[in-house]
């Protein structure tokens, strides 16, 4: 067996601890990762809020549709566009 030093042995116990310090292991998740050992897990794409525009569709959309009244659309689309 091999003379392991007392800074090697630290680095030994400590490893798993400073990779999730440093961002490349997620706290919770297993070592085993699909890529590379080592490799950080591709981001997650972030939900985009919906526009303006998108939310006025929507709304002509509905009204359309029967879903919404005459009324109710336009006090909604005043609300959207900050009409009073």
């Amino acid at each position: 067996m091999p003379n392991i030093g007392p800074i090697e042995l630290i680095l030994m116990v400590l490893s798993p601890v400073l990779l999730i310090v440093i961002g490349v292991v997620p706290a919770g998740e297993a070592c085993a990762s699909p890529g590379p050992v080592g490799w950080p897990n591709p981001a997650r794409t972030p939900e985009i809020a919906p526009t303006l525009s998108d939310l006025l569709r929507e709304l002509e959309e509905a009204k359309n549709a029967g879903l919404v009244t005459e009324e109710e659309y336009i006090a909604r689309r005043n609300r959207l566009l900050g009409v009073q």
